[in-house]
C-alpha cells in the first residue's frame, strides 16, 4: 500500500512563486498605468516564450492560464521534473485552490496552450495570399 501512495504523491505539482523580475507585476498606485503597461508587456514576452516552447516541444516556459474570478489564473511551467509551475501574479493576481494546483500535470498545461494557440489562430485576421 505504501508504494501506491508514494505514487500519488508523485504526481502532486509544486507551485512557487513567480521567479522572474519582481518589477514585471508590481502595480504602483501612484503611476497605475505606466504600471499596468510594465506588467502587459511582460505578460506577452512569456506568451511569446510560451508559444516557441510549444512549437518546439518543450515543456519549461509553457503557460497555463484557467478562469478564475472575473479574469485568469496564470501559471508557466518552472521545471518538468518534479513537475513545479510559478504563480504569475498577472492584473488580478488571481490564484486557484489548492486541491486544483497541486493537481494539476504536463497534459493539462500542453492541451491548455494547444487550444489556447487554436483558438488565436481561430479567431485572427486572414493573411493575404494573393
Amino acid at each position: 500500500m505504501k508504494s501506491v501512495r508514494n505514487a500519488r504523491q508523485a504526481k502532486v505539482a509544486k507551485v512557487i512563486s513567480y521567479t522572474g523580475n519582481p518589477d514585471d507585476f508590481e502595480i504602483n498606485p501612484g503611476n497605475r498605468g505606466a504600471s499596468l503597461d510594465r506588467s502587459e508587456k511582460a505578460m506577452q514576452r512569456l506568451l511569446k516564450e510560451s508559444h516557441k516552447a510549444l512549437a518546439e516541444g518543450k515543456s519549461v516556459g509553457l503557460i497555463y492560464q484557467h478562469p478564475c474570478g472575473n479574469g485568469y489564473a496564470y501559471y508557466r511551467v518552472a521545471k518538468e521534473k518534479p513537475f513545479t509551475v510559478e504563480h504569475i501574479p498577472y492584473l488580478d493576481a488571481y490564484r486557484l485552490p489548492d486541491p486544483h494546483e497541486r493537481g494539476l500535470d504536463i497534459k493539462d498545461v500542453r492541451g491548455n496552450c494547444r487550444k489556447r494557440n487554436a483558438m488565436k489562430l481561430l479567431f485572427s485576421k486572414p493573411s493575404s495570399e494573393d
